[in-house]
């Protein structure tokens, strides 16, 4: 065992948060530093045992019943913690020496869990009370975080293991469990990392909690973490005492930064709240600050500058709390909008609000895990430019309008040669019909794309800039609106081309030459095979940008983008069955089509014309198929992903 804090402090003796021993603004009265940075010692050989009766006063190789001593771990103002051999079991304890106050041992004997250290028993004598407790060769996560942060900001899983064993030399006992444990851990980046071991403790605080037992006093250095990574609460001095102290207690504490708003209300003798105030929604607000901590490597609530009567440095810090906005635009926050969401729960300045236990605050965190390894798929999945991931709305731009531009540049010159023919009248005509319905059909066009997309844009602008007071409702609203783009695109194409297939023959008729029913027919096939071309290719861009960039950068809530992407991405999928199909049907029609239709004979020039476009459809027909295939594929990777099964939990619970 690390270390065992002790805390006990009065709400009445606030003026101990100004002492310059407790320049971080903490209310733990603990003892010295017990080995270098926090680290336990290994267990020395037994010595001779020597009986005694004074337990706060214990030596190495001295005896109190079935303990014999072989080291001091810590020694506070209001005990001590011992290593410890029991002599009648032959195994290692931690012996924790404390004053009888409060309920701590049978606390703790109620809890039973992989991530608390364990209490075995409880001797009450001459006023102290004596816990048998699991001894865990470990280091505080504390100290932990100081050695990791020393050598980076974004430490790994890999990283936080090495320190360990670096600094932890003493043979722990065999444990599977906790071996798959430190292989999962192993292979986890930073922000995984943290989530790994917030997750943990969010666990085991709901066992407690369900047991009734709240801790009060979350923070790192009441955190052990064993050779094999393993995250386990201590330090349940404070713990289950709300429902039985009156107002002003001498058992109410805790450690200020840590604090939730309505805990520092109840340490303020001017506020109405009361210890009964601090509740379940305290301990999640408390790992909230743990979650913000790890990741950032800082404190969210840095205490209040200046010389400050105790009463007034509460107040201050209370009043910060209920005003969180400015930490959501932390750089490290802006990429990971998930955890952003999982954080603005668990920081809420209202009880209410956070999350409701232990146990949703830990699967939410796994879900930040499975949604981060599902984008990582999704990035994985196909070649994208890395400007196309900063400028997505260029790059719909782009795909969205190329192929109809492309489609134009083809269809006018071809219709020029071989339906309007040479003459300047009827080429006056036919270039006055296509400015006329450009200016009629386009400005339409663009109006809807623009009426589309800017809400999206917007909400994409305010995201990078850091203004993420985004309710999960409007996201939501967003991301449904995205999920439209592609259908949108079909729409606007439709719009923008079938027109056109009674627009020029009617033109030409009326006001250049009459066309035969063969040139009207050509005329109107080729408009017709332009524009669904152009269609295909159109659609299929902006629907692998949907799905492979806006789509998940919308997906947000950790707990249900699964459930969520089983009803949104369907009928996208449904779309990229037709979309190959389409890529080869409508060219190959177009030749069949030109074939069937074509006149019996041709001047030398026509014939030209006529094998060449015959074969270019079916050329179109067979690299677009492949285009489409590629394309398609690319894109249904992205949205597989979200449907894919979620990976276990990383830890064993």
């Amino acid at each position: 065992m690390g270390r065992e804090a002790m805390s006990d402090t009065s709400r009445g003796s606030t003026d101990s948060i100004d002492d310059p021993a407790l320049r971080e603004s903490t209310l733990q009265a603990s003892g010295p530093p017990l080995t270098s940075r926090g680290f336990v010692p290994s267990l020395p050989q037994p010595a001779p045992p020597v009986a005694t009766n004074d337990p706060l006063s214990l030596a190495p190789g001295q005896q109190i019943d079935d303990y014999q001593i072989a080291a001091v771990l810590g020694r506070g103002a209001f005990g001590v913690v011992y290593l410890a051999w029991q002599v009648s079991l032959g195994r290692q304890i931690a012996l924790k020496v404390s004053p009888c106050v409060g309920q701590e041992g049978r606390t703790l004997a109620r809890l039973d869990h992989p991530h608390i250290v364990r209490v075995h028993a409880e001797i009450i004598r001459n006023g102290l009370r004596m816990l048998c407790m699991q001894y865990v060769p470990s280091i505080d996560l504390e100290n932990l975080l100081a050695e990791l942060q020393d050598k980076s900001s974004s430490w790994t899983g890999a990283d936080l293991l090495a320190v360990i064993d670096a600094r932890l030399t003493l043979a722990a006992e065999f444990d599977p469990a906790q071996l798959a444990d430190r292989q999962r851990l192993s292979g986890l980046d930073h922000v995984d990392s943290v989530c790994w071991i917030i997750a943990r403790l969010a666990d085991a605080i709901a066992h407690a909690h369900r047991h009734g037992v709240l801790h009060r006093d979350l923070k790192p250095g009441n955190v052990l973490v064993s050779q094999y990574g393993r995250p386990m609460l201590v330090d349940f001095n404070l713990a289950d005492f709300t429902r039985n102290v009156p107002h002003g207690s001498q058992v109410f504490g805790g450690t200020l930064p840590y604090m939730s708003p309505e805990h520092l209300d109840a340490f303020n003798p001017e506020h109405p709240a009361t210890p009964a105030d601090v509740t379940e929604q305290s301990d999640i607000y408390s790992l909230g600050v743990m979650l913000f901590k790890l990741l950032t490597g800082e404190l969210p609530f840095p205490a209040p500058a200046g010389v400050l009567t105790p009463t007034e440095r509460v107040r201050r810090m209370a009043a910060e709390r209920r005003e969180p906005e400015r930490l959501w635009s932390h750089p490290q926050l802006l990429s990971e909008p998930a955890l952003l969401t999982v954080l603005q729960q668990g920081l809420a300045p209202d009880p209410a609000e956070r999350w409701r236990s232990g146990d949703d605050l830990s699967r939410a965190l796994d879900g930040v895990v499975d949604l981060r390894r599902t984008l990582q798929q999704v990035a994985s999945g196909g070649p994208c430019p890395a400007w196309l991931r900063r400028r997505p709305f260029t790059g719909m731009i782009l795909l969205g309008l190329a192929p109809h531009l492309l489609g134009s540049a083809v269809n006018i010159p071809y219709n020029l040669l071989r339906v309007v023919g040479p003459e300047p009248q009827d080429v006056k005509v036919f270039w006055w019909l296509v400015n006329v319905y450009n200016v009629a059909l386009y400005p339409g066009c663009i109006a809807l794309c623009c009426f589309l997309i800017w809400p999206v844009y917007q909400d994409w602008r305010r995201r990078q800039r850091g203004e993420v007071a985004i309710g999960p409702d409007e996201t939501a609203r967003i991301r449904q609106r995205v999920l439209t783009f592609p259908r949108w695109a079909v729409i606007v194409a439709l719009i923008g081309w079938l027109p056109g297939a009674v627009w020029f023959p009617w033109g030409l008729h009326v006001w250049a030459r009459p066309l035969t029913s063969g040139e009207v027919l050509h005329l109107q096939l080729s408009v017709a095979l332009s524009g669904l071309i152009a269609l295909t290719y159109s659609a299929l861009g902006v629907l692998c940008l949907t799905a492979g960039i806006f789509y998940p950068r919308l997906c947000t809530d950790p707990l249900e983008f699964r459930s969520r992407a089983a009803c949104d991405v369907r009928p996208l999928l449904k779309m990229l069955r037709v979309i190959p199909f389409l890529a080869v049907a409508i060219p190959l029609a177009g030749a069949a089509l030109m074939i069937g239709t074509s006149p019996q004979s041709f001047s030398d020039s026509e014939y030209v014309a006529f094998r060449w476009l015959t074969t270019g459809l079916i050329a179109l027909g067979m690299i677009g198929f492949q285009v489409a295939l590629v394309g398609t594929g690319i894109a249904r990777t992205a949205l597989e992903a979200f449907l894919a099964p979620g990976r276990e939990p990383l830890p064993t619970r």
